[in-house]
């Protein structure tokens, strides 16, 4: 794959605080009108459209090729800034008790993550709870721009053949800039239809943009201390339809205005995430009607419920799942790993590198000793031996840091179960909402660098460690996969 120029990737160091600036900005009328102070988002929103200009200035000077230690410093460049900007309102306006909070909860906002460590959001002000819903909102549409942009660049882990027909015009700034836009249409549309469909059955408008804000953006920030499951029945249909629809992905939505509904269809990726979720409910519905005594119809709309929240990496619940058994708790430990769709602002390993994975498994028996004689296809083509090892590393390294993380944390005094569950959760974004405030500050800063190492493909933050990053090359070159 060919660098692209530098001009086609720094406006993200631009738009990313430009962006979240101006949604600062727009806090201030909602602030004053509900007689709360304007300075958390006043001056965070002038310092991030400043930030916005100076990027672009800076960045703009730079070589006209791209190199690959270039890229990953503009991508973690862009993505720190927006935590940065995103954890300021809650230092200025005291909601955060410490820094190391305020970072915590501005990471698992941006990261779409929504692990909190803030315990009474009924102290906050509305702003603040505002502000707190729309960081994963702006999270998700960095992260969309970065699937777009930058990873199939990079092909951390097979990236660029997942993302592979998904572009049109992508060797032109102009068609790229085209893609995002219409993805970007796709995104607030969806937001814009669950903020509607809410309302209408009912909850009131804050509610019903802020629930959208994290379900479309598969964050979990709830603006409530209680829990789901006291809402009606068709405001839970209306959430794990969206759910659903925000794990598939955005490439299936793409191809669909782009005129190729039929390959949308057709397309492996997405017939892979059908199954999984149909397989999820049966086992969980399953399970809770023949073990746990639920109703059928209890366990049904469970079942549905959490296999859209654990696939799509949501997090939202209506029950009590740590009180599930626990060959239960494991399988919904695995929905969570797995991800989504590989173009879905959530976490994880992502669907489409573990039916590479499955694939290989079957290789493996068809094969013998030599699987060179069955390469490993994916939509109809076949996986270059380079890109698949580059999948399979991909995975290997992620159950690595996992193992590692879990270490360190049991090491800080964490339980062995509970450790398991915080570090998957951060890798994988997906909002664990029990017992973080008690954490201690080293663990809640670890598990923040873990959530923004998961929300960037785990590379990107892993190679800096690496001494060939700072030399002329960059280090990349087993993690291509061309």
């Amino acid at each position: 794959m060919n660098l692209p120029k530098t001009g086609r990737f720094v406006w993200i160091t631009a738009l990313f605080p430009a962006f979240e600036g101006l949604f600062l900005l727009l806090c201030i009328p909602y602030a004053a009108y509900r007689g709360e102070q304007v300075k958390p988002f006043f001056l965070p929103g002038i310092i991030m459209v400043a930030v916005a200009g100076l990027s672009f200035l800076f960045f703009g000077n730079s070589e006209p090729e791209t190199s690959r230690r270039h890229l990953i410093v503009l991508l973690i460049y862009s993505w720190l800034i927006l935590i940065i900007g995103a954890a300021l309102p809650y230092i200025l306006s005291g909601a955060a008790s410490s820094p190391v909070d305020a970072f915590f909860e501005a990471a698992s906002g941006i990261t779409t993550t929504g692990s909190s460590v803030f315990t009474h959001l009924d102290r906050l002000p509305g702003s603040i709870v505002l502000w707190r819903s729309l960081t994963q909102w702006i999270g998700g549409m960095a992260t969309l721009v970065s699937i777009l942009t930058v990873f199939p660049v990079l092909n951390i882990g097979g990236a660029g053949i997942f993302s592979a027909g998904f572009m049109t015009g992508e060797g032109s700034s102009s068609g790229l800039g085209r893609t995002v836009k219409q993805v970007c249409l796709i995104y607030f549309l969806l937001t814009l239809v669950q903020v509607l469909c809410l309302y209408l059955v009912g909850m009131d408008l804050f509610g019903s943009l802020c629930y959208s804000f994290g379900i479309i953006s598969t964050g979990s920030f709830s603006p409530v201390n209680e829990g789901m499951e006291g809402f009606s029945p068709s405001v839970r249909y209306i959430m794990t339809l969206f759910m659903f629809l925000s794990g598939a992905g955005s490439a299936f939505y793409y191809q669909a205005i782009t005129g190729r509904l039929k390959g949308a269809l057709k397309n492996e990726e997405m017939r892979f995430y059908g199954r999984v979720v149909l397989f999820a409910v049966l086992i969980i519905a399953g399970i809770l009607y023949f073990k746990e005594g639920y109703s059928f119809g209890s366990a049904v709309r469970s079942g549905i419920f959490q296999s859209a929240s654990f696939i799509s990496n949501t997090g939202y619940s209506i029950d009590g799942y740590l009180q599930w058994p626990v060959g239960l708790l494991m399988f919904l430990l695995f929905l969570m790993i797995a991800g989504g769709g590989f173009t879905s602002p959530g976490g994880g390993i992502k669907l489409p590198r573990l039916l590479v994975l499955f694939k290989n498994f079957g290789r493996s028996f068809r094969t013998g000793n030599n699987p060179m004689t069955f390469p490993v296809k994916y939509n109809q083509g076949e996986v270059g031996e380079n890109d698949n090892h580059s999948i399979l590393s991909f995975i290997m390294i992620w159950g690595i840091i996992t193992a590692i993380g879990v270490f360190v944390l049991t090491g800080n005094g964490v339980g062995a179960g509970e450790s398991v569950l915080l570090v998957v959760s951060a890798l994988s974004t997906f909002g664990h909402q029990f017992g973080l405030a008690d954490l201690t500050e080293n663990t809640k800063l670890f598990l923040g660098i873990l959530m923004i190492a998961g929300k960037l493909q785990v590379y990107p933050l892993l190679v800096l460690f690496s001494r060939s990053f700072y030399k002329a090359g960059c280090g990349l070159n087993n993690m291509k996969g061309n």
